[in-house]
């Protein structure tokens, strides 16, 4: 009776013990072992408190250096052996209450973290961000929408109406066009699926299509670019996504870019806005005008982030209280948007564009504009790059 009481009061102890190195890192266990002094010239013993004395190191080094983050999965490997040690010494000993009492807590504890993971507070874009970083710390909402945290507590300038897209419906669009486009190589026309292909433009690490759907008789351009930066997919993100940012390397496009207001939709866990956009196209001719809607999405399953965009019907332009100017063309974007992965030390960045201009465009517009549509995307890229690093620079001093 003896013996079974001190085994229940060993494995109560311990289990305190166990649960408390899990959140200490203390080798309080160890302690416990050498306080058995019946067994203190046991090699066992002194084995089982080195190899405390080196998984507490293991589990204090990196927090007291803060040079790493521990995640789940790590201390998770700790709990379960936390309780060997003291088991190994244990066997030495020859005391199977000490055995008993070492391995069942901390498989109990860790078996319980596996079945219930306990969600980490900072995000994989935060780990990657510096803390001089000049985009801001990416977060994930509630219903899984990507955040950037400078953007959050913006309110609304007017009331907002309901977003009438679905950003998953439009990211799976926006992917099966990107990647039917990368089937045509440069020079030849190809059919793929309902749509009619030609690659215009190819460089080492960057390519352009063109493409035709269904007959219809507004064409699209597609485009792929390795960026080469130093600073992470994020970064990149942020200087398309922010209208502030954009502006600094991309306002030849523009004579208007605002945000207009920010909701969440849970269906496609997406942080969704409002733009408008106003487009000079050449001397003479009118100016175009966009009211957008647009979606920042996680990609799923595999690292990277998706912007869509289409433009916002006309009940919702007159919620938002933006009628045509005068003197302005509202065209209207059929498809856009931008994925954006990280790959081989930068960014890999594919674009669609799909947009009927509306009005009256002269024929010498049209032919301006298809020839300049080879290089536009791949320079708009490479002022995009040229940017970001220069960014980058600036903070390395």
């Amino acid at each position: 009776r003896r013996c079974c009481r001190f085994s229940f009061m060993g494995l109560f102890l311990l289990s305190v013990v166990l649960l408390l190195e899990s959140a200490l890192g203390l080798p309080l266990s160890g302690i416990l072992l050498l306080l058995d002094l019946e067994g203190v010239t046991s090699r066992g013993h002194w084995a089982g408190l080195a190899l405390f004395v080196a998984l507490a190191g293991w589990i204090w080094c990196p927090r007291l250096t803060a040079k790493e983050t521990m995640t789940v999965e790590t201390m998770q490997v700790l709990i379960l052996l936390l309780g060997s040690p003291v088991a190994w010494a244990a066997a030495y000993a020859g005391h199977a209450h000490y055995l008993i009492a070492a391995t069942a807590p901390a498989l109990m504890v860790a078996l319980s973290l596996l079945a219930i993971p306990v969600p980490s507070k900072v995000t994989t874009a935060a780990q990657v961000r510096r803390k001089d970083a000049w985009w801001p710390e990416v977060a994930t909402g509630s219903n899984g929408e990507p955040v950037f945290m400078d953007t959050w507590n913006v309110p609304p300038r007017r009331q907002l109406p309901a977003m009438e897209g679905d950003g998953k419906e439009l990211l799976g669009r926006l992917m099966h066009l990107s990647g039917a486009c990368r089937q045509v190589q440069l020079g030849s026309k190809q059919v793929v699926g309902d749509m009619v292909i030609q690659r215009i433009a190819s460089e080492e690490g960057r390519a352009v299509w063109s493409a035709q759907l269904n007959q219809d008789p507004v064409m699209f351009v597609a485009s792929e670019v390795h960026l080469s930066t130093s600073d992470p997919v994020e970064a990149v993100l942020w200087a398309i996504y922010s209208a502030e940012e954009r502006m600094k390397w991309d306002s030849s496009a523009f004579k208007a870019y605002e945000v207009l207001g920010r909701q969440v939709q849970k269906s496609s866990q997406s942080f969704c806005d409002f733009l408008y956009c106003r487009i000079p196209l050449a001397p003479g001719v009118k100016d175009r005008d966009m009211v957008q809607e647009r979606f920042l999405m996680k990609l799923p399953n595999e690292q990277g982030y998706a912007i869509a965009i289409q433009s916002c019907s006309p009940s919702q332009c007159t919620a938002l209280g933006l009628e045509v100017p005068a003197g302005v063309i509202r065209a209207r974007t059929i498809l856009s948007g931008y994925i954006l992965r990280p790959h081989h030390g930068g960014v890999l960045l594919r674009g669609v564009s799909q947009t009927d201009l509306g009005g009256s465009v002269p024929q010498w517009v049209q032919g301006f504009v298809k020839k300049a549509g080879k290089r536009m995307p791949l320079q708009w890229a490479e002022r995009l790059q040229d940017y970001c690093n220069s960014k980058a620079e600036a903070q390395s001093y």
